[in-house]
């Protein structure tokens, strides 16, 4: 089940879209175990460095930097699927979208547009739920949280009349 609110105020509306659903704990024990292992190789390595010669250390910060990239994304991914959360922030000719992940945020997207169309992108795993679909003139872009289609219907509502409204006191 996603758990999707909307807050209005003066200047924007705020869409967020958390994913509260029961993932399979399973994989996400394997995931953050074997993240965990992969973490652990910077440690090995640096023990391992005080035992070589100094011709064998090119390779160790190689492998040291690749493991500690791997389980970077490992456990982004872990942490995406259990507290991910997207917020979308639309605001006079301006869209702003951040995923967090509560320990840390990507860097944000943020598009101006003339005008807002938005849809929804069917799910094909799912029925009646889809992706929330944006488009301007000049971008596109689709969420990456799949969400009931009733919810992209009151997403649109929202943001529309807020749309109008802006449009109304210009």
């Amino acid at each position: 089940m996603k758990k999707v609110t909307t807050e209005l105020d003066i200047h924007s509306v705020r869409i967020h879209i958390k994913s509260d659903e029961r993932y399979n704990k399973a994989a996400i024990a394997f995931f953050s175990v074997f993240a965990s292992l992969i973490s652990l190789f910077p440690v090995l390595a640096i023990i391992l460095f005080l035992s070589f010669d100094e011709e064998k250390v090119l390779g160790l910060v190689v492998a040291t930097f690749f493991s500690l990239y791997v389980a970077f994304y490992l456990w982004r991914l872990v942490l995406w699927n259990v507290c991910g959360k997207e917020t979308i922030t639309i605001s006079k000719n301006r869209l702003l979208v951040v995923n967090d992940y509560r320990f840390f945020k990507e860097k944000s997207q943020d598009w101006k547009f003339d005008n807002l169309l938005i849809s929804s992108r069917k799910d094909d795993n799912q029925e009646n739920k889809g992706n929330i679909c944006i488009k301007s003139s000049l971008n596109k872009y689709i969420s990456s949280i799949s969400i009931d289609e009733s919810e992209i219907a009151n997403i649109k509502t929202v943001v529309y009349r807020f749309l109008e409204s802006e449009a109304i006191s210009d």
